[in-house]
C-alpha cells in the first residue's frame, strides 16, 4: 500500500499544558524506514505527567505523545523489507511487510552501556523513548526510522496469531507488571549440598500475593499473579467506589477497603491466619503504600515497591526488614524484552485485557481526559474552565457518559475519572464520535465493539 498527497491528524504537545491538534500531511518515508498506521494508542498515567509538567526524557519540543502503539504496517522502505542483524554474535533475519499488525516496544535503548551490556535495556543510560523522544502514538501515522528497525532489540514486535489490535494496545503496561514480577526475588529454602539458599523468582506455586492500589496496573499485577499460580490474591484499594468496580473484574480472591493502615493489617492477618503475604506490590503512588507493605509482608517474602512517590525519602519500619525481614525490590518502566511474552500470553488466553478497557476517544478528546485525570493533583476544575471556557467541560453532561445521578459538575468529573482504567485513543475517530464509554456493555458488547473500532 503506498500513502501519497494524503493528509492525518496528529495530537502535537507544544510545551507542557500546551496539546493541539493539527493536520499534517502524511510522512513520505525513506528506502529504510516503515510506515505504521496507528489503530490505537493507549493513555498511561505518565502521558498526564508528561502533559502537566514535561518529562525528563523529553529533549525538546514540539513532540506527538503516546508510548503504548498498536497498529498496521502500511508502507516498508525496500532496504527493510529483509536483512540482517547481529544479535550475540548470531545473524537474526528480520523482515516487514504491508499489512503485517504490530506493537511497538517504547524504550530505545543505545546497546552500549554498562546496563544494556548487561541485559537490562530498561536501565539504559542513555535511553530515548517513543512518544518521548521519537513521535509516538497519538498521530494517524507514525514513522519508525531505520536506525531504530536495525538495533539488536527489535522495536517493531509483530502481534501472534489471536491478538487483536485493541488487546495489544495494553500489552506495554502489562509488561511493566510482568518486570515487576520478574524481578521478585527472594531466598527459599537452604541447599545443603550447596551451603547457600535456594532463590526463588516470580510469584511461586501457592503464594498469598497482596497488591495495594486497584488502578489498572494494580489490576494487571493481580491477574499476572494467578496466571502464575499464586494461592491466594488480594488487591486493597482505599476508594470503596472503584473496589466496587474492580470487583466485577474477577482479578483477585479478596477486595480489601483500604481505609487505615490498622485495617489493612487485620484484614490479611485474618486471610493468611497471621503468616502475612508471601509477596506485596504497591502499584499506588503513595508512601504510605510503602510503610503497609512492610507492614503485612511475612518474614522471607518479598516486596515490590512498583508505585513510585514523589518524596525522595520515605521513613520505613526498617527493623522488620533487619530481623529477617522481606527482601525489597522495585521497578519502573517495562524491558522490550517482556512484551513478546505477555503477547503469548494473551494469545494462549491465559491473561484477557478486554475488562480494562473503559473508554474510547479521538484525539480532539485526548487534552479533556488528561486535565480531568489531572484534578486535583495538578489542576482544578476552575483552573481548566478560565483557561479553555465554560462551555470546555460540557462532555461530562452527554447522556452517552450517564452521569445523570452526579448532581454537581465535580461529581461528574470525579466519577468520569474515576471510571476509567485504560482509555484508548483511536486516531482516526472522528471528532464528532465524542468519547465512547464501554463500561455498561456486556462483555461480548465490549469485545465486539473494540474489534469493530479498532482496526
Amino acid at each position: 500500500m503506498r500513502v501519497e498527497n494524503l493528509k492525518m491528524y496528529c495530537a502535537v504537545l507544544e510545551r507542557p499544558r500546551i496539546l493541539n491538534v493539527k493536520e499534517r500531511e502524511i510522512p513520505k518515508i525513506g528506502d529504510g524506514e516503515i510506515l505504521i498506521r496507528v489503530a490505537a494508542c493507549a493513555i498511561c498515567g505518565t502521558d498526564e505527567k508528561k502533559y502537566f509538567v514535561g518529562h525528563k526524557l523529553i529533549k525538546s519540543y514540539p513532540i506527538v505523545p503516546g508510548h503504548e502503539v498498536t497498529g498496521e504496517i502500511v508502507e516498508v522502505g525496500r532496504r527493510v523489507r529483509e536483512f540482517d542483524v547481529q544479535v550475540d554474535g548470531e545473524r537474526e533475519t528480520r523482515t516487514f511487510t504491508e499489512g503485517e499488525k504490530v506493537v511497538i516496544a517504547p524504550v530505545i535503548a543505545c546497546e552500549k552501556c554498562v546496563n544494556c551490556t548487561e541485559g537490562r535495556p530498561e536501565s539504559c543510560n542513555f535511553r530515548e523513548d517513543f512518544g518521548f523522544n521519537y513521535d509516538g502514538g497519538f498521530e494517524e501515522y507514525a514513522v519508525i526510522p531505520e536506525k531504530l528497525l536495525k538495533k539488536k532489540i527489535n522495536p517493531v514486535i509483530s502481534l501472534p496469531k489471536g491478538v487483536p489490535l485493541y488487546m495489544a494496545s495494553v500489552s506495554e503496561p502489562f509488561a511493566c507488571a510482568l518486570h515487576a514480577h520478574k524481578k521478585l526475588v527472594r531466598p527459599g529454602r537452604w541447599n545443603r549440598k550447596r551451603n547457600v539458599y535456594n532463590i526463588i523468582q516470580g510469584v511461586a506455586e501457592g503464594d498469598v500475593v497482596v497488591v495495594i492500589g486497584g488502578g489498572p496496573l494494580g489490576c494487571m499485577h493481580a491477574e499476572l499473579a494467578k496466571s502464575s499460580g499464586a494461592g491466594t490474591v488480594v488487591v486493597a484499594q482505599h476508594s470503596e467506589w472503584r473496589l466496587n468496580m474492580i470487583k466485577e473484574l474477577g482479578v483477585a480472591d479478596h477486595y480489601v477497603l483500604n481505609k487505615t493502615t490498622e485495617d489493612l493489617v487485620n484484614e490479611i492477618n485474618s486471610i493468611t491466619d497471621g503468616r502475612g503475604a508471601d509477596v506485596v506490590i504497591t502499584a499506588a503512588s503513595s508512601p504510605i503504600a510503602q510503610i503497609q507493605a512492610l507492614k503485612i509482608v511475612r518474614q522471607g517474602g518479598v516486596v515490590s515497591f512498583f508505585g513510585g512517590v514523589d518524596k525522595d525519602a520515605v521513613e520505613l519500619p526498617t527493623n522488620k526488614i533487619h530481623y529477617n525481614g522481606p527482601f525489597i525490590t522495585g521497578t519502573s518502566g517495562a524491558s522490550p524484552y517482556h512484551i513478546p511474552i505477555i503477547l503469548r500470553l494473551m494469545a494462549e488466553g491465559k491473561i484477557d485485557a478486554t475488562k480494562y478497557i473503559t473508554h474510547l476517544l479521538g484525539l480532539h478528546s485526548l487534552e479533556k481526559v488528561l486535565l480531568i485525570k489531572g484534578v486535583p493533583a495538578f489542576e482544578s476544575l476552575e483552573g481548566i474552565m478560565g483557561t479553555h471556557g465554560k462551555d470546555y467541560l460540557d462532555f461530562l453532561y452527554g447522556e452517552n457518559l450517564r452521569l445523570e445521578s452526579c448532581k454537581t459538575l465535580s461529581e461528574r468529573a470525579d466519577v468520569f475519572k474515576g471510571s476509567i482504567l485504560k482509555a484508548l485513543v483511536i486516531p482516526s475517530l472522528p471528532q464528532e464520535k465524542g468519547i465512547i464509554p464501554l463500561l455498561a456493555m456486556s462483555p461480548e458488547k465490549r469485545r465486539e465493539t473494540l474489534i469493530n473500532t479498532v482496526r
